[in-house]
């Protein structure tokens, strides 16, 4: 009996030693990579992955990934434009009610001269030339004072800036406007009036009276 349980012992010992020894083998041989595979990442419209998927040692670098891309839909807002402000300059002398009115109502004489309200604009946001301005003013006045005199006319403005000449005038007589269009043509022949280049000139009857708004224009060099 004693020899019976000896051999079963052994055995044991035997099939313990034998287990022990051949485990790291196993490992070493076919046995299972604990280093588990990268899990398929989502795939994304046009074909790029959602993230880029870890680098593994012993394989390929992966290519670098795409630049990131807007959400689908979302455009770059432009930038909005700078309004710029209209600013409106009055000479210094100011415009009357009547004559204010005659510059809103004006129409356009032609596509290419600017209308009675861009020249009072443009007078506006010029400089003075105090040689030329004073020279012509002075004889506007002087030849106003001899051929329109009061009370028949009353002359409101005459300014002179760079390029630009106005006159701003009443007329209290039936016959004013005639009688100014007939000074002003005689005007054109004047020694001095070769500084201007052209004229435009608005006018209009309001409540009785002649209203009239002359630009001269400086002649160009």
């Amino acid at each position: 009996m004693w020899k019976f349980l000896a051999g079963l012992a052994c055995g044991a010992l035997l099939g313990a030693l034998l287990t022990v020894y051949l485990r790291p083998a196993a490992q070493e041989g076919g046995g299972v990579n604990l280093i588990a595979a990268p899990a398929a990442l989502p795939v994304q419209a046009g074909g790029a992955t959602a993230a880029s998927a870890p680098w593994v040692p012993g394989t390929a670098m992966p290519p670098p990934s795409a630049a990131p891309r807007a959400a689908s839909g979302a455009e770059p807002r432009p930038k909005p434009a700078v309004a710029a402000a209209a600013v409106l300059a009055r000479p210094a002398d100011g415009v009357s009610q009547e004559h204010a009115d005659l510059l809103r109502d004006a129409p356009s004489v032609d596509s290419v001269l600017k209308s009675m309200t861009e020249l009072h604009q443009q007078l506006g946001a010029e400089a003075r030339d105090h040689s030329w301005a004073h020279e012509l003013e002075t004889q506007l006045r002087q030849y106003l004072q001899r051929k329109a005199p009061a009370p028949e006319f009353e002359i409101m403005t005459v300014e002179c800036r760079q390029t630009l000449c106005q006159l701003q005038v009443f007329g209290n007589g039936p016959e004013s406007r005639d009688r100014w269009d007939a000074l002003f043509r005689a005007m054109q022949q004047e020694t001095w009036y070769a500084a201007f280049g052209g004229s435009q000139t608005s006018s209009a009857t309001v409540n009785g009276r002649s209203v009239i708004f002359v630009f001269l224009k400086r002649k160009k060099p």
